[in-house]
């Protein structure tokens, strides 16, 4: 198994891990709690099914061209890892801000 040859690296990945994580379950209590006040609307609905497999698809396809232009393992694993984080970030951000009245 190849590991990131660096500790930097290897702390840089695990930090953007954890808050892809914490991104992810902050957006699942968000959407939980419209699905059950009734609120959910239909848009939010389809893009809860819609957008992982195109986040996951542009993570291999970033993690494949990363790995084919002769990148170390952990530009590999970033690049996998960008584009998932970046939608449970940002539907983290959207979801969580005070909404108008």
């Amino acid at each position: 198994m190849m590991l990131p040859n660096d500790f930097s690296s290897l702390v840089r990945i695990s930090l953007a891990w954890q808050r892809m994580n914490a991104a992810a379950a902050q957006t699942i209590v968000s959407r939980m709690g419209l699905l059950a006040r009734g609120t959910l609307s239909p848009a939010e609905a389809m893009s809860m099914w819609v957008e992982k497999p195109v986040a996951f698809t542009r993570g291999w396809q970033g993690a494949a061209m990363a790995f084919a232009h002769g990148r170390g393992v952990s530009a590999i694993i970033e690049a996998g890892l960008a584009p998932v984080a970046a939608r449970a970030g940002s539907n983290a951000r959207r979801l969580n801000r005070p909404r108008r009245r």
